[in-house]
């Protein structure tokens, strides 16, 4: 039996393979959609099917979508969506699901291939129903973009939420794709429904970022005004600083990593995110980096959830940036951000993209303070030996 997992339970299932650590990734090269192989009722009556899908179907959404080949191959039984995509995929299509427990990461689980849509696809796809939702007038283009925003910000960074809706988040784990094979695969799949909205998305995704806040913060940065950002771009997320060239030894650290540096302002950002215990036992390493970082010459601002938690804290937080690229000399750029906060149609725009950026974690925002220090074992996702994808199983 072979199944291409997709839409709310293909997120929920990617999400739960980066996690667990039982599951695995690896790249798909299959041509073309694979033929599931089964009647309706033997996936739905399946052993595998029901440990491995129907735990994140029933959180996530009423039916489990999948991919099929061709109308003639849909399968018509409840809790299966059948999506038909027809011809030959495009490459970086499809992701393998494997059981890490086995010693051959090509072998099915319980009988089963299962597939997922890989992030380029997972856009367009997710981008293929927000436009539905956009021309019936339930949702504006707006707010569709910036949720596709932060789903490519999560894809392609070091964090993933938790299936379900009660919250959680893992960190530490390696991105799936850059945003510039992202931005390659949705120029390739030019004239396809969504496609679009989903190119529009991607040229904003962050790489590498942490957390699902630290991806708000860089979003509203540097975004363009007519996605709610002040234009303000940075270097690479969470790039290291060396300070190993310290002759006179007046540095505590040897290098540090800001979440978000302004190389041209001297101006370096880091979002706190721990409970109240975790930032007592964090003030007096605060304290160290604010002294290094000025010693540097560099103004540190160390942002916490009440800094983003709506539009009004977020622009009080962008104000007080610019102040500071004001003080460093920079009065035309820091003039410039001033007059975008002080427009009220910006402001319109900009708590519309936070609102639906925010009601993405929303939920899982509070969890996601609270469990900043539980870390996800970083794993390497697998890497299929051979170039071709085993047979149908059975």
């Amino acid at each position: 039996m072979n199944l291409v997992i997709t839409g709310k339970v293909g997120v929920a299932l990617l999400r739960a393979a980066r996690l667990r650590s039982d599951l695995g990734l690896a790249p798909a090269t299959l041509q073309a959609v694979p033929p599931v192989d089964a009647s309706g009722r033997d996936v739905m009556g399946h052993s595998g099917v029901r440990e491995l899908v129907a735990p994140l179907f029933a959180a996530e959404d009423p039916a489990i979508g999948i991919r099929v080949a061709s109308s003639k191959e849909r399968i018509l039984v409840r809790g299966l969506s059948c999506s038909v995509t027809e011809g030959e995929l495009l490459p970086n299509s499809l992701l393998r699901v494997c059981d890490t427990r086995t010693p051959f990461l090509d072998s099915p689980i319980r009988g089963v291939n299962v597939y997922v849509d890989a992030p380029g696809l997972m856009l367009l796809g997710r981008a293929s129903e927000l436009n539905q939702l956009v021309s019936s007038g339930r949702m504006s283009n707006l707010s569709a973009t910036a949720e596709l925003m932060g789903l490519g910000c999560e894809l392609c960074g070091t964090y993933s939420f938790e299936p379900g809706h009660d919250g959680g988040c893992g960190f530490g784990l390696d991105p799936l794709a850059t945003s510039s094979e992202v931005s390659s695969y949705l120029a390739a799949s030019r004239g396809r429904h969504g496609a679009k909205l989903a190119r529009q998305a991607a040229k904003m995704i962050l790489d590498g970022s942490a957390s699902p806040m630290e991806s708000i913060l860089g979003l509203m940065l540097s975004n363009p005004p007519r996605y709610g950002g002040v234009s303000l771009t940075f270097g690479a997320l969470n790039r290291p600083i060396d300070l190993s060239n310290d002759p006179r030894g007046l540095l505590m650290h040897r290098s540090m990593r800001p979440d978000i540096r302004f190389d041209r302002f001297g101006i370096s950002l880091e979002y706190n995110g721990r409970d109240s215990h975790a930032q007592e036992r964090s003030m007096r390493d605060d304290k160290l980096r604010i002294e290094d970082y000025s010693t540097m010459g560099d103004t540190l601002f160390i942002l916490r959830s009440e800094d983003l938690r709506d539009t009004s804290s977020l622009e009080r937080t962008l104000a007080r940036i610019a102040n500071a690229i004001d003080a460093k000399g920079h009065r035309t750029e820091a003039r410039r951000v001033l007059r975008l906060l002080d427009d009220p149609a910006r402001h319109a725009i900009r708590a519309e993209v936070l609102g639906s950026l925010l009601a993405q974690s929303r939920l899982r925002v509070a969890s996601v303070n609270r469990r900043e220090t539980r870390r996800v074992k970083r794993k390497r996702h697998a890497r299929l030996p051979g170039n071709k994808e085993p047979g149908p199983a059975s």
